[in-house]
Order: C-alpha cells, then structure tokens, then sequence
C-alpha cells in the first residue's frame, strides 16, 4: 500500500480511509499455521541469519 504517492498526489481523509480499507480487505485472512509449518532444510546464513 502506497500512501505516500496518494498523499502526493492530494488525497484526501476519505481518499486515504478508502485506500487502506481495500487494502485490509485484500488481505489474506490469516497467518496459514493451522496449515502446518513446513521446515526448511536451510541454514541459517541461507536464510538471512
């Protein structure tokens, strides 16, 4: 979500309010670990550790 770019280009209250509501809404429900956490099988310099 780019509200810098709204706010540059004169967004106003409600603009932004409706931008960050579609944005919510767009999310995806959830965080996916009642799906099972799948391991990896990387090293933690791999991984950015």
């Amino acid at each position: 979500l780019d509200l810098r770019e709204a706010l540059r280009n004169g967004a106003t209250d409600e603009d932004l309010e409706a931008l960050i509501r579609q944005a919510v809404f767009l999310k995806p429900w959830g965080h996916g670990l009642p799906d099972g956490i799948k391991p990896t099988l990387r090293g933690m310099s791999e991984l950015g550790g």
